[in-house]
């Protein structure tokens, strides 16, 4: 099911499996909620998200179990009427700290009625961290844990990536310009360019409809201005967060990940000895949505099994 949030003042797009939706009168045992990447149009995860729910269901037939994921304000429009505030005149919206505090309303809301499981992806982690240190301690409780995929939490200018990204970025407006007859072109015609820079990679329907969406100017300043400042402010580990958060918190690392350096990695571990984390020994991309998404809902299932199991103990 898919409904709209207004969340910070943004409207984001929802999509949920199980009990979840805007017109909910109970709410279930336990919420899976997918926090995504940049960009953050959670149509990408449409995949993942149903075959966790599917491997969840399945094996919990008896319990109330849903996934949600939201998107980031003003990077999903297809389904939303409400009109989007302007960046230029509502920067504090959409960068970095705007999206967080549109996470944070959305899982206070969440924690008053359900224990949730938190999924975040690539800058999603960041924000789901910088989410889980302003709850209250009752809040706290009823998070029963936060997987990290493919994280992007420290020195992101500095990534190989980064490097690339931040060079250009001075330029971003402008390219809106640039880009312009592409965004102007009739639907049936970006579909079939999309067609063929996917050729060869054959990705899930899912992954061009979302593509799709960025066919348009504003999306394009949304999500590149959310870039500007995650390189500009995601700079030195919180570490005092992440051993605060240890045993909440599981990491999953690429091992070339051109965001997250396997480097990084070691250098965390080093820091944070207790830290649980997995190196990817499967060969999933950064965006492993494209290719992977399947697979990665059945790397996490019997680990979000066991904690639904542990939890329901407690």
């Amino acid at each position: 099911m898919e409904f709209t949030r207004i969340l910070n003042g943004v409207a984001s797009r929802c999509l949920s499996f199980g009990e979840v939706s805007q017109y909910s009168t109970t709410s279930p045992e336990y919420l899976i909620l997918v926090v995504p990447g940049n960009p953050g149009l959670i149509e990408y995860y449409r995949d993942f998200m149903s075959e966790l729910y599917l491997l969840l269901r399945n094996h919990f037939p008896s319990k109330k179990i849903s996934v949600l994921g939201i998107s980031h304000g003003g990077h999903q429009i297809e389904g939303i009427e409400a009109p989007f505030p302007s960046v230029s005149e509502n920067p504090q919206l959409y960068d970095l700290y705007g999206q967080i505090k549109a996470k944070e309303e959305l899982i206070r809301s969440l924690l008053e009625t359900t224990k949730i499981i938190l999924i975040g992806h690539s800058i999603g982690c960041k924000m789901l961290l910088e989410v889980l240190k302003t709850l209250p301690e009752e809040l706290q409780a009823r998070v029963v844990k936060s997987y990290m995929l493919f994280p992007t939490v420290e020195r992101m200018r500095e990534t190989p990536n980064g490097r690339r990204l931040w060079s250009i970025l001075p330029y971003y407006p402008y390219g809106a310009y640039l880009f312009l007859p592409f965004f102007l072109l009739p639907g049936f015609i970006q579909r079939f360019l999309l067609y063929l820079y996917f050729f060869v990679r054959s990705p899930p329907p899912c992954i061009s409809n979302a593509t799709l969406q960025l066919f348009n100017k504003d999306v394009y300043l949304r999500i590149l201005f959310l870039a500007k400042t995650e390189l500009t402010f995601v700079n030195e580990l919180d570490v005092d967060t992440l051993k605060r958060f240890c045993k909440k918190i599981y990491f999953y690392f690429g091992t070339t990940d051109g965001w997250c350096p396997v480097s990084y990695v070691h250098g965390m571990v080093d820091r944070i000895p207790e830290l649980q984390y997995e190196i990817c020994s499967r060969g999933f991309e950064h965006a492993f949505v494209i290719k992977n998404s399947k697979e990665m809902a059945g790397v996490l299932f019997p680990k979000i099994k066991d904690d639904i199991d542990g939890s329901d103990m407690q």
